[in-house]
């Protein structure tokens, strides 16, 4: 996990819908990588500020419990990909609370 990359801002700050879960003391800004095996889909690891996680639908798969996550993709440069969507498995999720 990188927690600091500058010029990236700081992620939504806005009241989580039924459903979702919010991120507890995390500095705004964090950037989660999660390893090709850890996310559906793509190839390589995968660098994300989560600003949602979905918890109404979870995903059993491959013996494992996965969620839908929301954020924005970060490139190993530190630059903004865009917003992006994936299944993360729960064990690789930071903690985070039904809100």
């Amino acid at each position: 996990m990188d927690a600091s990359v500058p010029h990236i801002a700081a992620a939504v700050s806005r009241p989580a819908p039924r459903g979702e879960m919010t991120i507890d003391d995390r500095p705004a800004g964090t950037i989660w990588t999660f390893a090709e095996e850890d996310y559906r889909y793509g190839i390589g690891p995968l660098r994300l500020r989560i600003d949602r996680i979905l918890a109404g639908a979870p995903v059993h798969q491959d013996g494992d419990l996965w969620y839908e996550v929301e954020g924005v993709e970060v490139s190993d440069q530190g630059r903004i990909v865009g917003p992006r969507r994936a299944t993360v498995r729960a064990s690789r999720l930071p903690s985070v609370r039904p809100r």
